[in-house]
């Protein structure tokens, strides 16, 4: 039994690829190999290019960065590392960031002891180790997120501590100074915030 040939549109619009003559000559498996790519063509054209497949995402390796962690890789990076390394490298950071305010926070009793003992040597001292605590973690603003706000944290207790103390003392020039660091923080605060959100929207 012979294949039938599709119908014929109208000469203008004939886009098969052979006359019906020329169809009718060939063997049965030719006929249906010409069919096969007429319809294919067909469903080709109607339906679009097929959607490409979906690459699989490319990690960095955890094994790169040195530890601590939350000095060595950035913001950037840690969302480039697979979610098992991900959840390995937030485990080390929020551990050592929860073991640096304890001490920090600790210093800063020590600091309110010694104000209250008019020892203001020793709470300015105090005060100055937690302000440069705080200013090395906040320091790389490519860093971690969560590395930088702990900086901050420390930084703006101290400097409140600080404009506590040079109040009582009446050093007013010192008072400025600590009040225009304090300003400059909730920019910085803004930024990373900003910062935050383009990371979360290209995720």
């Amino acid at each position: 039994m012979q294949a039938a040939e599709p119908a014929q549109k109208p000469a203008a619009d004939n886009d098969f690829p052979i006359t019906k003559e020329q169809f009718e000559q060939l063997s049965q498996d030719e006929q249906k190999e010409i069919l096969e790519e007429f319809v294919a063509d067909f469903w080709k054209d109607e339906l679009g290019p097929a959607e490409a497949p979906a690459q699989e995402k490319r990690y960095i390796s955890l094994d790169i960065f040195n530890r601590p962690y939350m000095q060595t890789i950035t913001e950037r990076e840690f969302f480039e590392l697979s979610p098992e390394d991900q959840e390995k490298a937030m485990a080390e950071t929020t551990t050592t960031l929860r073991d640096i305010r304890v001490h920090v926070f600790g210093v800063i009793d020590q600091a309110r002891q010694s104000m209250a003992n008019n020892d203001y040597l020793s709470t300015e001292a105090n005060l100055i180790y937690e302000l440069e605590v705080g200013r090395e973690l906040s320091a790389n603003r490519d860093g971690m997120i969560i590395t930088r706000l702990v900086g901050i944290a420390c930084e703006k207790v101290a400097l409140n501590e600080m404009v506590k103390l040079y109040t009582g003392t009446g050093d007013f020039s010192k008072v400025q100074i600590a009040q225009e660091q304090l300003r400059d923080i909730e920019m910085e605060v803004e930024d990373i915030k900003n910062t935050a959100k383009e990371f979360e929207a290209n995720r």
